[in-house]
Protein backbone atom coordinates (compact mmCIF):
# COMPACT_ATOMS: atom_id res chain seq x y z
CA UNK A 1 0.00 0.00 0.00
CA UNK A 2 1.32 3.72 -0.99
CA UNK A 3 -0.03 7.12 -1.10
CA UNK A 4 0.86 9.73 -3.64
CA UNK A 5 -0.25 12.71 -5.51
CA UNK A 6 -1.27 15.14 -2.31
CA UNK A 7 -2.95 17.28 -2.53
CA UNK A 8 -4.45 20.63 -0.05
CA UNK A 9 -7.73 18.87 0.94
CA UNK A 10 -6.86 15.09 -0.44
CA UNK A 11 -4.33 12.43 -1.35
CA UNK A 12 -4.45 8.95 -3.78
CA UNK A 13 -4.55 5.55 -1.61
CA UNK A 14 -2.97 2.82 -3.63
CA UNK A 15 -3.18 -0.97 -2.45
CA UNK A 16 -3.06 -4.36 -4.31
CA UNK A 17 -4.83 -7.60 -3.17
CA UNK A 18 -3.63 -10.82 -3.93
CA UNK A 19 -6.74 -13.38 -4.76
CA UNK A 20 -6.95 -15.27 -7.44
CA UNK A 21 -6.36 -14.08 -11.11
CA UNK A 22 -10.18 -14.24 -12.31
CA UNK A 23 -11.69 -12.89 -9.23
CA UNK A 24 -13.10 -9.60 -8.50
CA UNK A 25 -13.10 -8.60 -4.53
CA UNK A 26 -14.33 -5.42 -2.74
CA UNK A 27 -11.91 -3.58 -0.74
CA UNK A 28 -12.73 -0.73 2.16
CA UNK A 29 -10.52 1.93 3.00
CA UNK A 30 -10.46 4.11 5.89
CA UNK A 31 -8.50 7.65 7.07
CA UNK A 32 -8.14 8.80 10.27
CA UNK A 33 -6.65 11.31 12.54
CA UNK A 34 -4.43 8.65 14.41
CA UNK A 35 -2.70 5.40 13.85
CA UNK A 36 -5.28 3.38 15.35
CA UNK A 37 -7.60 4.61 13.07
CA UNK A 38 -10.07 4.86 15.56
CA UNK A 39 -11.05 8.09 14.80
CA UNK A 40 -11.88 8.51 10.94
CA UNK A 41 -12.44 11.18 9.28
CA UNK A 42 -13.03 9.65 5.50
CA UNK A 43 -13.73 5.94 4.75
CA UNK A 44 -15.58 4.33 1.55
CA UNK A 45 -15.01 0.94 -0.86
CA UNK A 46 -13.50 0.06 -4.07
CA UNK A 47 -13.23 -2.97 -5.85
CA UNK A 48 -10.14 -5.33 -6.79
CA UNK A 49 -10.38 -6.70 -10.43
CA UNK A 50 -8.19 -8.69 -13.06
CA UNK A 51 -8.27 -5.60 -15.82
CA UNK A 52 -6.45 -3.59 -12.82
CA UNK A 53 -3.92 -6.30 -12.01
CA UNK A 54 -5.97 -6.47 -8.81
CA UNK A 55 -4.57 -3.03 -8.00
CA UNK A 56 -6.73 -0.12 -6.43
CA UNK A 57 -6.86 3.62 -6.69
CA UNK A 58 -8.61 6.02 -4.00
CA UNK A 59 -8.78 9.78 -4.58
CA UNK A 60 -9.60 10.97 -1.35
CA UNK A 61 -11.18 14.50 -0.88
CA UNK A 62 -12.61 16.87 1.94
CA UNK A 63 -9.28 16.52 4.35
CA UNK A 64 -7.55 19.45 6.05
CA UNK A 65 -4.37 20.77 4.56
CA UNK A 66 -0.55 20.38 5.82
CA UNK A 67 -2.44 17.60 7.97
CA UNK A 68 -0.61 14.30 9.00
CA UNK A 69 -3.36 11.63 8.40
CA UNK A 70 -3.38 7.02 8.83
CA UNK A 71 -4.98 5.32 6.41
CA UNK A 72 -5.61 1.31 5.99
CA UNK A 73 -7.52 -1.02 3.95
CA UNK A 74 -9.34 -4.58 4.41
CA UNK A 75 -10.43 -7.04 2.14
CA UNK A 76 -11.61 -10.61 3.04
CA UNK A 77 -11.00 -9.92 6.54
CA UNK A 78 -7.58 -8.92 5.98
CA UNK A 79 -6.63 -5.88 7.39
CA UNK A 80 -3.68 -3.95 5.77
CA UNK A 81 -0.78 -2.13 7.92
CA UNK A 82 -1.30 1.18 8.50
CA UNK A 83 0.37 3.81 6.40
CA UNK A 84 0.73 7.56 6.99
CA UNK A 85 0.27 10.19 4.33
CA UNK A 86 0.12 14.20 4.83
CA UNK A 87 -1.32 16.31 2.82
CA UNK A 88 -0.11 19.97 1.18
CA UNK A 89 -0.53 23.27 2.34
CA UNK A 90 -2.69 25.15 1.05
CA UNK A 91 -2.13 28.25 -1.28
CA UNK A 92 -2.79 31.15 0.87
CA UNK A 93 -1.97 29.34 3.68
CA UNK A 94 1.08 30.59 5.93
CA UNK A 95 4.61 29.64 4.57
CA UNK A 96 7.08 27.45 7.40
CA UNK A 97 9.16 25.12 5.36
CA UNK A 98 8.78 22.21 3.13
CA UNK A 99 11.01 19.18 3.75
CA UNK A 100 10.97 17.36 0.58
CA UNK A 101 12.84 13.61 -0.07
CA UNK A 102 14.18 12.66 -3.27
CA UNK A 103 15.39 9.34 -5.06
CA UNK A 104 15.76 7.73 -8.05
CA UNK A 105 17.39 5.01 -10.42
CA UNK A 106 16.69 1.78 -7.82
CA UNK A 107 17.81 -1.55 -8.97
CA UNK A 108 16.63 -4.37 -7.56
CA UNK A 109 19.11 -6.21 -8.94
CA UNK A 110 22.45 -5.09 -7.62
CA UNK A 111 21.88 -3.43 -4.56
CA UNK A 112 19.33 -3.28 -1.42
CA UNK A 113 17.43 -0.10 -1.06
CA UNK A 114 19.39 0.87 1.89
CA UNK A 115 18.41 4.37 0.99
CA UNK A 116 14.41 4.20 1.22
CA UNK A 117 14.86 2.71 4.46
CA UNK A 118 16.75 5.54 5.63
CA UNK A 119 14.79 8.46 3.58
CA UNK A 120 12.01 6.91 5.36
CA UNK A 121 13.20 7.84 8.57
CA UNK A 122 13.70 11.11 7.70
CA UNK A 123 10.81 14.19 8.83
CA UNK A 124 9.94 15.46 5.14
CA UNK A 125 6.58 15.95 4.03
CA UNK A 126 6.69 14.41 0.52
CA UNK A 127 9.05 12.57 -1.64
CA UNK A 128 9.77 13.06 -5.66
CA UNK A 129 10.80 9.73 -7.27
CA UNK A 130 12.77 10.96 -10.09
CA UNK A 131 12.29 7.72 -12.36
CA UNK A 132 14.15 4.14 -12.73
CA UNK A 133 11.65 3.00 -9.91
CA UNK A 134 12.24 -0.30 -11.26
CA UNK A 135 14.51 -1.73 -14.22
CA UNK A 136 13.03 -3.32 -17.38
CA UNK A 137 16.79 -5.29 -17.72
CA UNK A 138 19.00 -7.11 -15.50
CA UNK A 139 22.60 -5.18 -15.78
CA UNK A 140 24.88 -6.44 -17.88
CA UNK A 141 28.47 -7.19 -16.42
CA UNK A 142 27.76 -6.39 -12.96
CA UNK A 143 27.34 -8.46 -9.91
CA UNK A 144 23.98 -8.73 -8.85
CA UNK A 145 22.74 -9.03 -5.37
CA UNK A 146 19.28 -10.50 -5.71
CA UNK A 147 17.39 -12.23 -9.07
CA UNK A 148 15.00 -10.24 -10.91
CA UNK A 149 11.24 -11.78 -11.59
CA UNK A 150 10.71 -12.59 -13.94
CA UNK A 151 13.99 -13.36 -15.75
CA UNK A 152 15.18 -11.26 -18.46
CA UNK A 153 13.85 -8.38 -19.85
CA UNK A 154 10.60 -7.29 -19.52
CA UNK A 155 8.69 -7.50 -23.18
CA UNK A 156 4.98 -7.46 -22.20
CA UNK A 157 2.16 -6.52 -19.52
CA UNK A 158 2.16 -9.38 -17.24
CA UNK A 159 6.26 -8.99 -17.62
CA UNK A 160 5.95 -5.57 -16.20
CA UNK A 161 3.28 -6.13 -13.77
CA UNK A 162 5.50 -9.20 -12.46
CA UNK A 163 8.37 -6.67 -11.74
CA UNK A 164 6.62 -3.86 -10.39
CA UNK A 165 5.31 -6.48 -7.84
CA UNK A 166 8.57 -8.16 -7.05
CA UNK A 167 9.71 -3.96 -6.41
CA UNK A 168 6.72 -2.97 -4.42
CA UNK A 169 7.51 -6.63 -2.03
CA UNK A 170 10.84 -5.01 -1.16
CA UNK A 171 10.75 -4.56 2.59
CA UNK A 172 12.32 -0.71 2.22
CA UNK A 173 10.17 0.23 -0.45
CA UNK A 174 7.45 -0.56 1.31
CA UNK A 175 8.48 1.77 4.60
CA UNK A 176 9.28 4.08 2.13
CA UNK A 177 5.90 4.09 0.99
CA UNK A 178 4.22 3.47 4.72
CA UNK A 179 5.78 6.64 6.17
CA UNK A 180 5.61 9.47 3.38
CA UNK A 181 3.15 10.60 0.05
CA UNK A 182 5.19 10.38 -3.19
CA UNK A 183 5.07 12.12 -6.23
CA UNK A 184 6.80 10.06 -9.07
CA UNK A 185 7.71 10.53 -12.76
CA UNK A 186 8.93 7.58 -14.88
CA UNK A 187 12.57 7.82 -16.74
CA UNK A 188 13.59 5.30 -19.25
CA UNK A 189 14.11 2.32 -17.41
CA UNK A 190 9.95 1.72 -16.53
CA UNK A 191 9.73 1.11 -20.33
CA UNK A 192 13.29 0.47 -21.76
CA UNK A 193 17.12 1.35 -21.75
CA UNK A 194 17.33 4.70 -23.36
CA UNK A 195 13.82 5.03 -24.64
CA UNK A 196 12.14 8.00 -26.72
CA UNK A 197 8.55 8.40 -28.34
CA UNK A 198 9.45 5.94 -30.79
CA UNK A 199 11.76 3.30 -30.09
CA UNK A 200 14.20 2.79 -27.42
CA UNK A 201 18.06 1.31 -27.22
CA UNK A 202 16.77 -1.75 -25.18
CA UNK A 203 14.71 -2.70 -27.80
CA UNK A 204 15.16 -4.54 -30.93
CA UNK A 205 11.62 -4.90 -32.84
CA UNK A 206 13.21 -8.28 -34.52
CA UNK A 207 13.46 -9.99 -31.64
CA UNK A 208 11.42 -7.56 -28.86
CA UNK A 209 7.98 -6.66 -31.01
CA UNK A 210 6.47 -3.99 -31.83
CA UNK A 211 7.37 -0.65 -29.45
CA UNK A 212 4.03 1.19 -29.03
CA UNK A 213 2.75 -1.98 -27.75
CA UNK A 214 5.50 -2.84 -25.20
CA UNK A 215 5.63 0.91 -24.51
CA UNK A 216 1.83 0.69 -24.11
CA UNK A 217 2.38 -2.49 -21.71
CA UNK A 218 5.15 -0.54 -19.52
CA UNK A 219 2.72 2.85 -19.27
CA UNK A 220 -0.12 0.82 -18.05
CA UNK A 221 1.76 -1.18 -15.44
CA UNK A 222 3.13 1.61 -14.17
CA UNK A 223 -0.31 3.64 -13.78
CA UNK A 224 -1.27 0.46 -11.89
CA UNK A 225 1.24 -0.15 -9.54
CA UNK A 226 2.11 3.37 -9.03
CA UNK A 227 0.18 5.40 -6.12
CA UNK A 228 -0.85 8.83 -8.60
CA UNK A 229 -3.66 9.59 -10.03
CA UNK A 230 -3.85 11.14 -14.35
CA UNK A 231 -3.42 14.64 -14.94
CA UNK A 232 -5.17 14.05 -18.21
CA UNK A 233 -7.65 11.25 -17.50
CA UNK A 234 -8.01 11.59 -21.88
CA UNK A 235 -3.89 10.81 -22.09
CA UNK A 236 -2.56 7.71 -20.33
CA UNK A 237 0.96 8.80 -21.59
CA UNK A 238 0.50 12.30 -19.98
CA UNK A 239 2.58 12.66 -16.86
CA UNK A 240 4.11 16.32 -17.00
CA UNK A 241 2.01 18.21 -14.23
CA UNK A 242 2.44 20.84 -11.63
CA UNK A 243 2.29 20.23 -7.92
CA UNK A 244 1.85 23.67 -5.54
CA UNK A 245 3.60 23.24 -2.94
CA UNK A 246 1.49 25.89 -0.73
CA UNK A 247 2.54 29.68 -0.97
CA UNK A 248 6.06 28.60 -0.77
CA UNK A 249 7.39 26.85 -4.60
CA UNK A 250 6.00 25.10 -7.20
CA UNK A 251 7.10 21.65 -8.03
CA UNK A 252 7.03 21.79 -11.86
CA UNK A 253 7.64 18.42 -13.25
CA UNK A 254 8.82 17.36 -16.69
CA UNK A 255 8.54 14.56 -18.99
CA UNK A 256 11.84 14.30 -21.03
CA UNK A 257 11.99 10.60 -21.23
CA UNK A 258 8.69 10.28 -24.19
CA UNK A 259 5.79 12.66 -24.47
CA UNK A 260 8.39 14.68 -28.16
CA UNK A 261 11.78 13.04 -27.26
CA UNK A 262 12.97 12.90 -30.31
CA UNK A 263 15.87 9.69 -30.95
CA UNK A 264 19.15 10.45 -29.10
CA UNK A 265 22.46 10.64 -31.17
CA UNK A 266 23.70 7.49 -31.73
CA UNK A 267 27.09 5.90 -31.02
CA UNK A 268 29.65 4.53 -28.92
CA UNK A 269 29.74 7.13 -24.89
CA UNK A 270 31.73 9.69 -24.54
CA UNK A 271 29.65 10.57 -27.79
CA UNK A 272 31.61 12.56 -30.05
CA UNK A 273 29.25 15.76 -30.70
CA UNK A 274 25.77 17.11 -31.27
CA UNK A 275 25.88 18.58 -34.97
CA UNK A 276 22.03 19.32 -35.33
CA UNK A 277 21.52 21.27 -32.39
CA UNK A 278 17.38 21.50 -32.79
CA UNK A 279 16.39 18.07 -31.85
CA UNK A 280 13.16 17.98 -29.72
CA UNK A 281 13.39 16.56 -26.07
CA UNK A 282 9.89 18.23 -25.14
CA UNK A 283 6.35 18.09 -26.89
CA UNK A 284 4.90 20.93 -28.65
CA UNK A 285 2.09 20.75 -25.81
CA UNK A 286 4.72 20.20 -23.05
CA UNK A 287 6.37 23.21 -24.20
CA UNK A 288 2.87 25.12 -24.04
CA UNK A 289 2.41 24.74 -20.69
CA UNK A 290 5.75 25.13 -19.63
CA UNK A 291 5.97 28.16 -21.12
CA UNK A 292 2.66 29.45 -19.51
CA UNK A 293 4.14 27.86 -15.90
CA UNK A 294 7.16 30.23 -15.80
CA UNK A 295 5.28 32.69 -17.35
CA UNK A 296 6.50 35.57 -14.83
CA UNK A 297 8.20 36.17 -11.38
CA UNK A 298 5.24 34.58 -8.98
CA UNK A 299 7.29 35.10 -5.75
CA UNK A 300 7.44 31.58 -4.86
CA UNK A 301 10.64 28.80 -5.79
CA UNK A 302 10.44 26.97 -9.44
CA UNK A 303 11.60 23.43 -8.28
CA UNK A 304 11.96 22.06 -12.01
CA UNK A 305 12.34 18.17 -11.64
CA UNK A 306 13.95 16.74 -14.85
CA UNK A 307 14.53 13.03 -14.98
CA UNK A 308 17.94 13.65 -17.18
CA UNK A 309 20.72 16.40 -16.06
CA UNK A 310 20.13 19.63 -17.59
CA UNK A 311 24.05 21.50 -17.19
CA UNK A 312 26.45 20.58 -19.34
CA UNK A 313 29.03 17.80 -18.59
CA UNK A 314 31.83 16.96 -20.52
CA UNK A 315 34.95 14.89 -19.72
CA UNK A 316 36.88 16.68 -22.38
CA UNK A 317 37.32 20.17 -23.35
CA UNK A 318 37.07 20.77 -27.17
CA UNK A 319 36.32 24.54 -27.71
CA UNK A 320 37.39 27.00 -30.91
CA UNK A 321 37.30 25.00 -34.64
CA UNK A 322 38.40 21.90 -33.57
CA UNK A 323 35.11 21.74 -31.25
CA UNK A 324 33.20 22.67 -33.55
CA UNK A 325 34.18 20.10 -36.45
CA UNK A 326 33.73 17.76 -33.85
CA UNK A 327 29.73 19.12 -32.93
CA UNK A 328 30.95 20.01 -29.62
CA UNK A 329 28.46 21.85 -27.33
CA UNK A 330 28.87 24.39 -24.78
CA UNK A 331 32.85 23.92 -25.42
CA UNK A 332 33.28 20.33 -24.60
CA UNK A 333 31.95 16.28 -25.71
CA UNK A 334 29.38 15.60 -24.41
CA UNK A 335 29.21 12.43 -22.01
CA UNK A 336 25.84 11.01 -21.96
CA UNK A 337 23.64 12.27 -25.21
CA UNK A 338 20.50 11.40 -23.30
CA UNK A 339 20.58 14.59 -21.76
CA UNK A 340 19.87 18.19 -22.05
CA UNK A 341 23.68 18.41 -23.57
CA UNK A 342 22.10 15.74 -26.85
CA UNK A 343 19.05 18.52 -27.23
CA UNK A 344 21.32 21.99 -26.77
CA UNK A 345 18.72 24.00 -28.50
CA UNK A 346 16.06 22.97 -26.29
CA UNK A 347 18.03 23.78 -23.14
CA UNK A 348 18.81 26.97 -24.28
CA UNK A 349 14.71 27.57 -24.62
CA UNK A 350 14.32 26.28 -21.20
CA UNK A 351 17.16 28.46 -19.68
CA UNK A 352 15.35 31.10 -21.58
CA UNK A 353 12.43 30.71 -19.24
CA UNK A 354 14.14 29.62 -15.87
CA UNK A 355 15.72 33.60 -16.59
CA UNK A 356 12.48 34.81 -15.82
CA UNK A 357 12.34 33.36 -12.26
CA UNK A 358 15.21 36.15 -11.25
CA UNK A 359 17.41 33.93 -9.02
CA UNK A 360 14.15 31.64 -7.45
CA UNK A 361 14.44 28.42 -9.84
CA UNK A 362 16.24 25.19 -8.84
CA UNK A 363 16.58 22.26 -10.69
CA UNK A 364 16.45 18.86 -9.63
CA UNK A 365 17.63 16.05 -11.85
CA UNK A 366 18.56 12.34 -11.26
CA UNK A 367 19.36 9.86 -13.92
CA UNK A 368 23.46 9.98 -13.84
CA UNK A 369 23.71 7.61 -10.75
CA UNK A 370 25.64 10.72 -8.74
CA UNK A 371 25.84 13.38 -7.04
CA UNK A 372 25.80 17.02 -8.61
CA UNK A 373 25.77 20.93 -7.84
CA UNK A 374 26.24 23.04 -10.80
CA UNK A 375 25.35 26.31 -11.74
CA UNK A 376 23.02 26.60 -14.91
CA UNK A 377 24.35 29.41 -17.77
CA UNK A 378 23.63 30.06 -21.57
CA UNK A 379 27.14 30.00 -23.62
CA UNK A 380 27.68 26.14 -22.41
CA UNK A 381 27.68 27.38 -18.69
CA UNK A 382 29.88 30.28 -19.37
CA UNK A 383 27.32 32.99 -18.87
CA UNK A 384 26.17 34.70 -16.03
CA UNK A 385 24.63 31.57 -13.43
CA UNK A 386 20.23 31.86 -14.40
CA UNK A 387 19.56 29.12 -11.84
CA UNK A 388 21.15 26.19 -9.96
CA UNK A 389 20.98 22.60 -10.35
CA UNK A 390 20.94 19.68 -7.85
CA UNK A 391 21.35 16.16 -9.15
CA UNK A 392 20.43 13.26 -6.79
CA UNK A 393 22.42 9.79 -6.13
CA UNK A 394 20.77 6.44 -7.32
CA UNK A 395 19.70 4.17 -4.77
CA UNK A 396 21.39 0.97 -5.85
CA UNK A 397 22.05 1.26 -9.47
CA UNK A 398 26.01 1.13 -10.30
CA UNK A 399 27.58 4.29 -9.80
CA UNK A 400 28.74 7.20 -12.49
CA UNK A 401 32.22 6.39 -11.00
CA UNK A 402 32.12 2.42 -11.42
CA UNK A 403 30.69 2.95 -14.96
CA UNK A 404 33.60 5.17 -15.66
CA UNK A 405 36.58 5.02 -13.44
CA UNK A 406 37.97 1.01 -13.19
CA UNK A 407 38.74 -0.26 -10.18
CA UNK A 408 42.53 1.55 -9.96
CA UNK A 409 43.86 3.20 -7.07
CA UNK A 410 43.26 6.97 -7.68
CA UNK A 411 40.38 6.59 -10.79
CA UNK A 412 37.49 8.37 -8.97
CA UNK A 413 39.89 10.97 -8.05
CA UNK A 414 41.08 11.50 -11.31
CA UNK A 415 37.85 11.14 -12.86
CA UNK A 416 36.23 14.07 -10.52
CA UNK A 417 39.07 16.07 -11.05
CA UNK A 418 38.77 15.90 -15.24
CA UNK A 419 35.33 16.84 -14.50
CA UNK A 420 35.87 20.08 -12.56
CA UNK A 421 38.60 20.61 -15.53
CA UNK A 422 36.13 20.35 -18.12
CA UNK A 423 33.27 21.81 -16.27
CA UNK A 424 33.86 25.21 -14.57
CA UNK A 425 29.87 25.29 -13.66
CA UNK A 426 29.88 22.07 -11.48
CA UNK A 427 30.33 23.28 -8.04
CA UNK A 428 30.80 19.72 -6.19
CA UNK A 429 30.56 16.40 -7.76
CA UNK A 430 30.53 12.98 -6.29
CA UNK A 431 30.46 9.83 -8.44
CA UNK A 432 30.56 6.54 -5.91
CA UNK A 433 27.57 7.43 -3.58
CA UNK A 434 24.46 6.17 -3.29
CA UNK A 435 21.87 7.68 -1.24
CA UNK A 436 18.90 10.34 -1.57
CA UNK A 437 18.59 14.17 -1.44
CA UNK A 438 16.82 16.18 1.53
CA UNK A 439 15.52 19.78 0.70
CA UNK A 440 14.84 22.26 3.08
CA UNK A 441 12.47 25.28 1.70
CA UNK A 442 11.62 28.10 3.51
CA UNK A 443 10.67 31.36 1.73
CA UNK A 444 14.17 32.44 1.43
CA UNK A 445 16.51 29.63 1.13
CA UNK A 446 16.63 26.09 0.03
CA UNK A 447 18.93 23.86 1.77
CA UNK A 448 20.13 20.32 0.31
CA UNK A 449 21.13 17.68 1.85
CA UNK A 450 23.16 14.82 0.28
CA UNK A 451 22.67 11.50 2.28
CA UNK A 452 24.67 8.65 1.25
CA UNK A 453 24.48 4.71 2.61
CA UNK A 454 27.79 3.19 3.28
CA UNK A 455 26.83 0.05 0.91
CA UNK A 456 24.04 -1.25 -0.81
CA UNK A 457 25.89 -5.01 -1.04
CA UNK A 458 24.04 -5.72 2.04
CA UNK A 459 21.39 -4.25 4.50
CA UNK A 460 22.65 -1.59 6.71
CA UNK A 461 21.89 1.10 8.65
CA UNK A 462 24.99 3.62 8.09
CA UNK A 463 24.31 6.47 6.51
CA UNK A 464 26.74 10.16 5.75
CA UNK A 465 25.64 13.42 5.39
CA UNK A 466 27.61 13.68 2.14
CA UNK A 467 27.66 17.42 1.54
CA UNK A 468 24.93 20.16 2.45
CA UNK A 469 24.04 23.27 -0.31
CA UNK A 470 22.17 26.06 -0.27
CA UNK A 471 20.52 28.26 -2.32
CA UNK A 472 19.57 32.29 -1.19
CA UNK A 473 16.40 33.09 -3.34
CA UNK A 474 17.19 35.76 -5.18
CA UNK A 475 21.10 34.56 -6.00
CA UNK A 476 21.27 31.70 -8.75
CA UNK A 477 24.87 30.76 -7.10
CA UNK A 478 24.73 27.52 -4.72
CA UNK A 479 26.82 27.79 -1.27
CA UNK A 480 28.18 24.88 0.76
CA UNK A 481 27.46 23.82 4.25
CA UNK A 482 29.39 21.73 6.39
CA UNK A 483 28.32 18.52 6.65
CA UNK A 484 27.60 16.43 9.76
CA UNK A 485 28.60 13.37 11.14
CA UNK A 486 26.60 9.99 9.55
CA UNK A 487 24.22 8.48 11.35
CA UNK A 488 24.73 4.67 12.66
Amino acid sequence: MASGDPTPDGVVLWTRVSVAAGATVPVAWTVATDAALADPVASGSATATPGTDHTVHVTVSGLLPATTYWYGFTSAGEHSTVGRTRTLPAPDGPGGRMRLGVVCCAHYATGYFNAYARLAEQDVDLVLHLGDYIYEAEAKREKWTRDHRPRGRCLTLPDYRARHGQYKSDPDLQLLHARHPVVAVWDDHELAGNAWWDNAAGHDPRHDGDWPRRRAAAVRAYREWMPSGLPDPSDPFRIWRTVRLGPLADLVILDTRLAGRERPVAGRRPVVGVRRRNRTLLSREQWAWLEEELAGETGRWTLLASQVVVAPIHLLAAGGAVGRRLGATGGGLIVNSGQWDGYPSERDRLLGLLARRRGGALVLSGDLHSSWVARLAAEGGRGEPLAAEFTVPAVSAPTFARALAPKVRGARSVLEWAIHRANPHVAWVDTAGHGYVVLDVTAERIEGQWWHVNRVGKRTETERLAATWWLSRGDPNPRLGSPAPGRA
